[in-house]
């Protein structure tokens, strides 16, 4: 028994073992933990002109109690419209303290309409992939896409976007059926409860009506589901095979086979109880061996048994109380620590925390102060300290958010993919809830539980947890590029909060990184690089403050069916209308281009041949790239880096053509480099380095051409081709620079401006009703942060706009141990 849990310990803590990847600072000891990021948006829906307010929470994934371990948030808003890839629209970061922090989009007027992806994401969680990674869906109507309805009916149409009507007719045929047993597998007559989900092309339920039969077809069991989401139980033979057949409810047929039956294995049920979850193990042909059962919420251990599986059906029973609220996975592992079953249930405290909002008055007038009280307590009425953020907003334009902080926190959080109305799990008039809950993890969570794919997954720690801005950059040698380890660095941010002096130093590598500043909006930094004996040394060169992450490759196809009244869409439309060089001694020659025909270089003419030109205009998005190689690579389809065979240390960008790795020629504004195909590798390798680690901050264009020249052009006195020895492919890149990109005379210095934390933009709110200016703003009021005192309490007031409306507040937030709290309030405006 004893070997038994020995050698299960040991596999779950091989699981989840830290591997220094030689990160900036020494991770080799480091203590794991786990982060969540959650925004709170005023709202879910925005016409283009508007601004996207949001609250951002940090806290421990493991008790969602906030957390200081990170002070830096990454956000974006990225673009996922049809046909389109995924590309980021605006970024911000976000200074975190003590796990609460703030921001805001202004979304321009031209905003195209469609469905966007809002990300979140601190620098430690980049350690995990995109498991902790924070993603909510936002909705743009386009301010030049809406269509008036001029009629006086109440007829709600799909908002129509450039492109097509986005109606469930739209939708692709490409539907999905998914079969899943309980716990994981069918043993041979062993009776068991299989779970099904159809899905179409965009993931969203479908209705399906079926049969389940064998291979002699007979009928064994029948789907029907208008959600798209059921169960049915089966008793399979291992010499069976099973088929499901039938229709979605748009028309279109299915049929697929069953997983496979079992001879030999294990198998769990679960029955719950008032206070207890009763797990039953089957098991067959496996004969007397050790087991362990555990029991986890977000990763931690709350449960765990061993004991001897020699029965045809083993009971254990796990107390609920002693679990926290949340999604709990069921696991058991046979005698050589392999997890055979999982199983997840979902516990919910009955008894919690509660947060309450009262208005002074049930209705108002126009402009007429408004007074609400805010009440936090705990599960017996006692008084708790919490922090939410509030939203008032025109209940007839607005519809209710689809995601909030608890059922982020406690469930999309732990089940990856998407999750349809996620707060009907959560909300107390639904009487199905708990059966629709089940049902949920039966089927989603059968494969996409976050804590099982951490622990399958060899963590590897290379991204420290940020207290403030990182900046790291590298020095290398000025003319042969090489990198030069153990350089001195020193920074200095005369702007910055707190510290303004900072210091470190290059690794062998060249890189650098110097943490902890807090500087806010743009700043200049001052840099410098040293040897130990205080001598001046290197090339300085720095990266992007910004700390991103790969786009997503997922392209929505569509906005969601979620239909609008015309009459309401325009109106808000209407509203927001009304809202008020390398050294000093090299002379580069000049390139002349006759057309598409020729390009007149240094020792070369070389002439198109039809290849096609690849064009980069520089934009704000493009500032996360480290420098221009990085940026070359990602955004060429024809650039790739290549090892040096002799010098294995050593990587080049090449461009791959019928064999040979060419490396390109150089023109910058209009002038080209001085070195030629057949100049010594290091000459080439020296400018390569210089101007490849150029920050993409100071590269406005690049264009990427594909010619064909002459190995050695002899040029008469009248300037024309006289011989051309022999033809090669020539790869010119064209580069724009701003002033002063390269012309540094001190290039072991730097003077940089930078973008620091985001300084966030206060929602306007009036000091008095007794104003002129119209306001007809959708959001009435937003406030990131409000704190209840040690009483539970807080009062917030501000003015109602000159809408006449109802108004609903919605307040999200967390008591100071992690539990999240929700509530709406209601009044009107007459």
């Amino acid at each position: 028994m004893k070997k038994l849990f020995t050698l299960i310990f040991l596999v779950l803590l091989c699981n989840l073992k830290v591997q220094s990847q030689s990160a900036p600072n020494n991770t080799a000891g480091v203590k794991l933990f786990f982060e969540k990021a959650y925004l709170h948006t005023d709202r879910e829906v925005y016409i283009g002109g508007e601004t996207l307010w949001f609250s951002a929470f940090l806290v421990n994934a493991q008790n969602n109690s906030f957390t200081n371990s990170s002070n830096t948030l990454y956000v974006e808003l990225i673009s996922t419209a049809q046909n389109k890839n995924a590309e980021v629209v605006d970024k911000k970061i976000i200074r975190i303290e003590q796990g609460k922090g703030a921001g805001d989009f202004k979304l321009q007027d031209s905003i195209g309409a469609g469905n966007y992806t809002l990300r979140a994401w601190t620098n430690w969680m980049r350690n995990f992939g995109d498991q902790f990674i924070f993603e909510k869906e936002i909705k743009i109507l386009s301010s030049f896409e809406i269509k008036a309805d001029d009629s006086n009916t109440k007829k709600k149409n799909p908002i129509k976007t450039s492109s097509s009507t986005l109606s469930e007719t739209n939708l692709s045929s490409k539907e999905n059926i998914q079969f899943f047993p309980e716990g994981g597998s069918m043993l041979e007559n062993t009776a068991s409860i299989v779970a099904f989900k159809a899905v179409n092309a965009n993931g969203n339920n479908i209705g399906v009506e079926g049969i389940i039969t064998n291979k002699s077809g007979e009928t064994i069991a029948k789907l029907s589901s208008q959600n798209g989401s059921g169960m049915f139980l089966i008793q399979p033979e291992a010499t069976q095979i099973y088929t499901a057949s039938g229709v979605y409810s748009n028309g279109q047929k299915f049929s697929t086979t069953l997983p496979k039956v079992l001879s030999n294995g294990y198998s769990i049920r679960i029955v719950e109880k008032d206070s207890l979850i009763n797990v039953y193990i089957n098991q067959i042909n496996e004969g007397e061996k050790e087991v362990l059962l555990t029991g986890k919420t977000r990763g931690k251990t709350y449960f765990s048994t061993q004991f001897m599986a020699k029965d045809l059906l083993s009971l254990v029973q796990i107390p609920k109380k002693d679990f926290p609220e949340g999604i709990m996975a069921i696991t058991l592992y046979d005698n050589k620590g392999r997890p055979n079953c999982e199983r997840l249930v979902y516990i919910d405290k009955k008894e919690t925390p509660k947060i309450t909002i009262t208005t002074d008055k049930a209705i108002y007038k126009s402009k007429e102060k408004v007074t609400l009280n805010i009440k936090s307590v705990d599960s017996k009425n006692n008084p708790i300290p919490a922090v939410i953020s509030l939203a008032a907003l025109d209940a007839r334009l607005i519809p209710a958010n689809q995601m909030n902080i608890l059922s982020y926190l406690l469930l999309e959080s732990e089940l990856k993919g998407k999750i349809e109305n996620p707060t009907q799990y959560f909300d107390k008039n639904n009487p199905d809830r708990f059966k629709q809950l089940n049902l949920l993890l039966l089927t989603q969570g059968w494969r996409d539980f976050l804590w099982r794919r951490l622990v399958d997954e060899q963590l590897k720690i290379s991204n420290v947890a940020e207290k403030g801005i990182t900046v790291s950059g590298n020095v290398n040698q000025t003319f042969s590029g090489k990198p030069i380890p153990n350089s001195n660095i020193t920074l200095f941010a005369n702007n910055a909060k707190g510290d303004k002096l900072f210091s470190g130093r290059t690794d062998s590598t060249g890189v650098f990184n110097i943490y902890g500043l807090e500087i806010y909006g743009y700043q200049i930094i001052k840099l410098s690089s040293a040897d130990d004996k205080g001598k001046k040394n290197g090339s300085l060169q720095l990266d992007s403050l910004y700390k991103g992450i790969p786009l997503l490759n997922k392209v929505t196809n569509q906005l969601d069916t979620v239909l609008f009244d015309q009459k309401m869409a325009k109106e808000m439309a209407i509203r927001n209308q009304k809202k008020v060089s390398i050294t000093d001694t090299i002379q580069l020659a000049e390139v002349k281009i006759n057309g598409d025909k020729s390009t007149r270089l240094f020792g070369d003419v070389a002439s198109g041949f039809g290849y096609p030109d690849e064009s980069f205009t520089v934009t704000s998005k493009d500032l996360d790239f480290t420098n221009l190689g990085h940026y070359l690579l990602y955004k060429s389809k024809q650039a790739v880096e290549k090892t040096d065979v002799e010098d294995p240390g050593k990587s080049r960008i090449v461009f791959p053509f019928f064999g040979k790795n060419l490396q390109p020629l150089i023109i910058v504004n209009g002038k080209e480099l001085p070195f030629t195909a057949d100049d010594p590798q290091e000459v080439k390798d020296n400018y390569y380095s210089t101007y490849y680690s150029i920050p993409m901050n100071k590269v406005e264009k690049v264009v990427i051409k594909h010619l064909v020249g002459g190995n050695k052009l002899s040029l008469g006195a009248e300037s024309e081709m006289s011989e051309i020895s022999k033809e090669r492919d020539v790869f010119i890149i064209y580069l724009t620079l701003k002033p002063g990109a390269i012309d540094r005379k001190n290039v072991h210095t730097l003077n940089e401006q930078v973008d620091g934390y985001y300084e966030t933009r206060l929602f306007y709110n009036p000091i008095s009703g007794n104003t002129s200016n119209p306001n007809q703003n959708t959001t009435i009021y937003w406030k990131p942060s409000v704190f209840t005192n040690e009483n539970g309490e807080a009062q917030v007031t501000f003015y109602n706009t000159d809408t006449k409306s109802k108004v609903n507040i919605t307040a999200e937030g967390l008591t100071f141990n992690g539990i999240p709290l929700v509530t709406n309030a209601v009044f009107e405006v007459k």
